[in-house]
């Protein structure tokens, strides 16, 4: 028999394929940490430090052969974009770790797509609100001072870029 099967009476058709995940949800992942933007910029920070140290540690250890580092490497990757909102990211990390797990074999992980993703995700965060966060309204004088107080309150050092450039 060449073909599809016919479906049965009482069966239900398979699900379409869901659509691939944004590759940055930063209001999800604020929403996760209760909308602490500090905290949020805090996990960006250490995203971008973390984040492809953690990858030239999964190369190495495909290189290796080590299946069981290479698997704690992408699990790491994965929490460190979800906590981010680097959604597309944290699934394809997901999938790896998955197939990892599964098979055992290190060179069926596709290192040159999480590191495409990974790259990505960086830049995508490098132009969010997170990095520009010590920019005020340009025009807005009371917006910039809403701004300097938030920051004040949160001690965080982005403060004096604010107060001066009100100066």
């Amino acid at each position: 028999h060449v073909g599809p099967l016919p479906l049965q009476a009482g069966t239900i058709e398979p699900a379409p394929p869901s659509p691939p995940p944004a590759l940055l949800d930063r209001e999800a992942a604020l929403q996760r940490l209760g909308g602490r933007q500090a905290l949020y910029e805090r996990l960006v920070r250490s995203f971008t430090q973390d984040a492809p140290a953690e990858m030239d540690a999964l190369r190495r250890h495909l290189g290796q052969g080590s299946a069981a580092d290479a698997t704690r490497a992408v699990h790491t990757l994965r929490g460190l974009a979800g906590a981010v909102g680097a959604n597309a990211l944290a699934a394809l990390a997901g999938e790896q770790e998955q197939r990892l797990r599964r098979d055992g074999k290190p060179q069926q992980v596709d290192a040159e797509a999480v590191q495409r993703l990974l790259d990505d995700s960086l830049a995508a965060l490098a132009t969010g609100p997170a990095a520009q966060a010590a920019a005020p309204a340009a025009g807005d004088p009371l917006e910039a001072l809403r701004r300097l107080r938030q920051l004040l309150v949160e001690r965080n050092m982005r403060s004096v870029t604010v107060c001066e450039q009100l100066a």
